[in-house]
């Protein structure tokens, strides 16, 4: 990416809503926002949208609380660094099926729920996702039926 693209994404900005979505493990626990939040330079009265750095700050350090990079929307939690190992048993996959099976085969290791299968024909990929228990976050999508 050029550095005008970078700077370009660099101050690309997010939605309170994401904010508030990625605050619910959070405050589900009963652990206030409000310090994290400051510590990101995000305003705790969320009435703007916050810039994609302070959101990626805050992200990184809601895992960092929870222990969970997953947060919370597993069967299991998911323990800081489990990302990072898995970028690491992927990179050398010779192709994006390779690398999307190893992912989904480990993310079923740690998580167990939710889980996924791949199916590839003719070129083309589809990956079904299962969850037993329902959520309604913002991360997840549901595709029409």
């Amino acid at each position: 990416m050029s550095n005008t693209g970078m700077a370009k994404h660099k101050n690309s900005l997010v939605s309170p809503c994401f904010v508030e979505e990625a605050l619910k493990p959070l405050l589900s626990r009963g652990i206030d926002p409000a310090p994290l939040l400051k510590s990101c330079g995000i305003d705790a009265a969320l009435q703007e949208p916050v810039t994609i750095s302070s959101y990626g700050k805050l992200w990184r350090r809601i895992a960092e609380v929870l222990d969970d990079e997953f947060f919370c929307l597993g069967a299991q939690q998911m323990p800081r660094g489990s990302f990072e190992l898995l970028c690491h048993s992927v990179i050398t996959n010779l192709t994006l099926e390779e690398a999307l099976a190893g992912s989904m085969k480990f993310l079923s290791i740690v998580l167990q729920q939710p889980s996924a299968r791949l199916q590839v024909t003719k070129g083309q990929a589809s990956l079904q996702i299962f969850q037993q228990v329902p959520t309604t976050s913002a991360f997840t999508y549901t595709s029409p039926r």
